[in-house]
């Protein structure tokens, strides 16, 4: 067998689809070969890196648990799984191809996943409130880290509800108690230490 420095670089390349033909025209010995010689790249750690993979600024962040685009293919599975659409991830996919690729979900399953994608980031958001060290995003992103912004970016970008006085992490504090956006500008402008 030669090594994967032999292997020409458009079988690196092999789109999904093309994939699926190939391996459909396989007999079931030979697939259970293919199979088991996957299974032990996965192990081993195998697998070219994709170009552009490496998250920015991630190596002193203390929670990045919900990041989702930092997850690789076995969080994706895995979190999938809670909302049954792990079996419609294709092989491989990670984190930042599902942020990236709105074909991969169609109908009700798309539906599914903005609705867990929104919810992580939530969490995602009020987990850097509370991390040791916060992620800080390349400045082409720090626009939408709330939890970075000030009193006056707060204000700036949730001027239709009128909130002052109070920076992101605050916000994102208070969201994390309110059950819904609608009791936050009532609720937060009369008294943001009150309970709900």
């Amino acid at each position: 067998m030669g090594s994967a420095a032999a292997v020409p670089e458009e079988a690196k390349k092999i789109k999904e689809k093309e994939l699926e033909e190939l391996v459909a025209k396989l007999d079931k010995d030979t697939l259970k070969t293919v199979q088991a010689a996957v299974n032990k790249a996965v192990e081993a750690g195998g697998g070219a890196e994709k170009k552009g993979s490496k998250a920015h600024n991630v190596e002193d962040a203390t929670d990045m648990k919900r990041a989702i685009f930092m997850w690789d293919y076995d969080v994706v599975s895995e979190a999938l799984q809670e909302i049954e659409l792990a079996d419609k991830v294709p092989m491989g996919a990670e984190g930042c191809d599902l942020l990236t690729d709105k074909g991969i979900f169609k109908g009700n399953d798309a539906k599914e996943w903005e609705k867990m994608m929104g919810m992580c980031a939530v969490m995602f958001f009020q987990d850097q409130v509370m991390a040791e060290v916060p992620y800080v995003p390349p400045e082409s992103a720090k626009a939408h880290a709330v939890w970075l912004w000030s009193a006056a970016e707060v204000e700036k970008n949730f001027k239709d509800i009128e909130v002052k006085g109070t920076d992101g992490k605050e916000v994102l504090a208070y969201y994390s108690k309110a059950s819904a956006m609608g009791k936050f500008k009532a609720k937060f402008n009369e008294d943001p230490d009150g309970a709900l």
